[in-house]
């Protein structure tokens, strides 16, 4: 990918993600083997990002 498209996708999962609370833009746009090094031990793919963003918005509702 160019990293004009990579620019693209990243604004797309974020806008989607937590401005329309989104959490299925995970599964659309990720790998099923994504790596977040943020998530900690055992957090990693797409569950572990799901779960990750889902306490993002839990505990900060008005993250946008």
């Amino acid at each position: 990918m160019s990293t004009e498209n990579n620019k693209t996708v990243t604004h797309q999962l974020l806008e989607e993600l937590f401005n329309k609370r989104n959490l299925a833009i995970v599964d659309a746009l990720c790998a099923t083997n994504v790596i977040n090094h943020g998530l900690g031990p055992g957090a990693s793919g797409i569950e572990g990002s799901r779960r990750s963003a889902a306490m993002y918005m839990a505990a900060l509702p008005d993250l946008h």
